[in-house]
């Protein structure tokens, strides 16, 4: 199903879809559940979107006002074409969070998840994009009186 219903786009159920797309206003939610091997593109600016319970399904946006959410997703791949102030990724695995420039400021709030990767531009202009992993795993330690956390760190 891919439907406009009120101000709510569904895209649900959708199998090894290569070219699904759709044209988006700042009033518009965008929800994708279960979608499997599909990519869409969603042009314009919308409010929000999530991404439900999808497997290897890319998601191509220009603009989010709100966020874009992943939750319960496996191999999942968003990117940003022109602006967006948060991703949250909750209970996913092999995610990958593709910015541009002027989404390097954005917040990343995960929970849960696992391979959690964040593709950057490089410094310069023209630099190849640098791929950098979020932790998952974490050490707390009881200091001075309080808890202190810190990422778990990988020796090799």
């Amino acid at each position: 199903m891919l439907t406009l219903n009120g101000k709510k786009w569904m895209v649900e159920h959708q199998v090894k879809q290569s070219a699904l797309s759709i044209d988006v206003a700042k009033e518009h939610t965008v929800y994708v559940y279960q979608c499997t091997d599909s990519v869409l593109v969603v042009k314009g600016k919308c409010n929000a979107i999530t991404l439900d319970g999808c497997k290897k399904t890319a998601v191509i946006f220009d603009s989010v006002v709100a966020g874009i959410e992943l939750i319960n997703c496996s191999s999942c791949k968003v990117q940003v074409k022109e602006i967006v102030h948060t991703v949250t990724v909750d209970k996913c695995s092999g995610t990958q969070v593709i910015l541009n420039r002027e989404s390097l400021a954005a917040e990343v709030v995960s929970a849960k998840s696992s391979e959690l990767n964040i593709i950057v531009p490089g410094e310069n202009e023209g630099d190849e994009f640098k791929e950098f992993a979020i932790p998952e795993q974490f050490v707390s330690k009881w200091v001075d009186g309080k808890w202190d956390t810190q990422c778990m760190a990988h020796t090799g």
